[in-house]
């Protein structure tokens, strides 16, 4: 798009020193005008139809903040894995906001794996406070290698699953760090 975006403005430019020629010299100025309007006009259509379908593939649902992960894990604690699975099954693509600290990570090519002690929001009797949390944004991956074990952080995630001892959260973006 970014190309595209260039020589339009290019063939804008010219045909604005052309049109700068034309009113020097001639009457065809008020044609080349109408043209340029047109293009202009047709441009922005455009752009504000791609602006409209990035919006809505940009949008993220966040559940409630009264949803802790502690809750999403219980679900498969005290049902069945049927009853579990379409009891979870709202809560899975949708966004959290969380914090927590760095466990480890593993590199691979255009993805981070994190391994995570999120704040699960309460006490855990099974201690399951170890979460998967995956990076591919490229500015958050680097952010993320630079911490080290037991650094501070906030990050928006997209639940992919939901277990009895473990979350995993994918499209991870880092909000907030600290280093140890």
């Amino acid at each position: 798009m970014t190309s595209e975006i260039e020589n339009f403005f290019a063939i804008l430019i010219a045909e604005i020193d052309r049109l700068e020629v034309d009113i020097a010299n001639s009457g065809t100025a008020r044609e080349r005008l109408a043209t340029i309007k047109k293009m202009v006009e047709a441009f922005n259509k455009q752009r504000i139809a791609s602006t409209a379908i990035e919006d809505i593939t940009q949008r993220r649902v966040f559940i409630g903040e009264a949803i802790t992960p502690l809750y999403l894990m219980s679900i498969y604690r005290y049902y069945t894995g049927m009853q579990a699975d379409q009891l979870a099954a709202p809560y899975l693509n949708k966004w959290m906001k969380l914090s927590g600290t760095v466990v480890e990570n593993r590199a691979d090519r255009d993805y981070l794996s994190v391994r995570a002690d999120i704040d699960l929001g309460g006490e855990d009797p099974l201690q399951a406070k170890y979460q998967h949390l995956g990076f591919r944004d490229e500015k958050s991956r680097q952010k993320m290698q630079m911490l080290r074990r037991g650094g501070a952080f906030s990050f928006v995630g997209r639940i992919e699953r939901i277990h009895a001892t473990e979350l995993r959260f994918e499209d991870c973006e880092l909000l907030v760090s600290s280093s140890v």
